[in-house]
């Protein structure tokens, strides 16, 4: 579900990301009351911007949002298609010296087609909060925890078919990041996470592996690769979310000014088991206070 840097503080302005298709994807609209929907949550943050904490504290009292929309689609065998597009509404604040609190709401727009059956809906998909405490730092690198807690999504709010879970889900969650080069026209930085997602429905625990490269080539310019990964581990109850998946997303972010940023990006599931695999784009604004 997975994350990844952000801009300010210290390493703030590394991020992570995703890349291309943004025409093909976009040509999911699902409804014309539902599209108005997402596009005025966008607009209505869009003063702020985006992200997943990375390993890096945001300083006391700095707060970092993201504006975000994506657009999904997955095409199984049999001629049916999945599309949904989102808008996705992210934060952090630096709460103390060494921890910070954010959360995220996702609304989407989904539709279903296939032979003989069509079935659109629409809803909160999303809702998560967290807290992160950095543990240690040093010349390797820094580390932090997270604890989180999600409400996924239904399919009567429009989830994508083999993702939809009731109930809730709690979540502990490893950071690490390290400065790789910082020289004064580059900079390059590495990412990992790896977390435990145990699902209070009926859905199977995870097993959740991220990595991200990030490459600053200017001041102006970060090109971000992130490798996401989903192992679901024990077993589902009947008719709960039981899947794997692995996730390639790259994407490149130009920062405007030293407070504003616009991310472009893809997201491509190269391997999955319980769910049908398919292909995103994003657009998304980073706002710094």
């Amino acid at each position: 579900m997975a994350g990844i840097a952000t801009t300010g503080g210290r390493i703030q302005r590394r991020n992570a990301g995703r890349l291309s298709r943004v025409a093909s994807a976009l040509t999911f609209l699902p409804t014309r009351t539902s599209l108005s929907l997402i596009l005025a949550a966008a607009f209505m943050a869009g003063s702020t911007g985006p992200a997943h904490a990375s390993a890096w504290i945001r300083e006391r009292g700095g707060v970092f949002v993201e504006t975000r929309t994506d657009a999904f689609r997955a095409r199984d065998a049999a001629g049916g298609r999945f599309e949904r597009l989102d808008a996705t509404l992210y934060g952090e604040w630096g709460a103390l010296n060494n921890v910070m609190i954010g959360g995220k709401v996702v609304y989407g727009a989904s539709r279903s087609v296939g032979p003989g059956y069509r079935d659109e809906a629409s809803g909160v998909v999303e809702l998560e909060s967290f807290a992160q405490m950095g543990v240690a730092a040093g010349g390797w690198g820094v580390a932090a925890i997270r604890a989180a807690v999600a409400r996924p999504a239904s399919l009567a709010a429009g989830a994508r078919p083999g993702l939809a879970a009731d109930g809730v889900d709690v979540e502990i969650r490893g950071l690490y990041g390290a400065t790789l080069v910082d020289a004064p026209r580059f900079r390059a930085f590495a990412a990992l996470e790896a977390a435990f997602r145990k699902r209070l429905g009926d859905a199977a625990d995870q097993l959740r592996l991220d990595a991200t490269i990030g490459i600053e080539p200017s001041r102006k310019l970060l090109i971000l690769a992130e490798a996401q990964s989903v192992v679901s581990i024990g077993a589902a109850s009947p008719g709960g979310a039981d899947f794997n998946v692995l996730k390639l997303q790259p994407s490149i972010v130009w920062r405007a000014t030293p407070k504003i940023a616009i991310r472009a990006g893809g997201l491509f599931e190269i391997a999955a088991s319980g769910l049908t695999p398919g292909n995103g784009a994003f657009l998304a604004l980073w706002t710094e206070f």
